[in-house]
């Protein structure tokens, strides 16, 4: 049997872009088929600090159902 086709796009968004979403309940961050968090408060902090100097950061996948 094969597998269905992936599809993907790709997009900017700013962090604003994902609070707003996140706020009008479009975002789910933990899905049920996501590992569970293992960011220590610390290395949120430091991510957050990455993305305020505008340093770049890695690709974020996102599923849309």
């Amino acid at each position: 049997m094969s597998q269905p086709e992936l599809v993907y796009t790709f997009n900017q968004r700013t962090v604003q872009d994902f609070a707003n979403q996140l706020k009008a309940r479009q975002l789910d961050l933990q899905p049920s088929f996501q590992r569970r968090s293992v960011w220590r408060p610390r290395d949120r902090e430091k991510f957050l600090s990455t993305v305020l100097e505008n340093w770049p950061v890695p690709a974020v996948f996102l599923y849309e159902d």
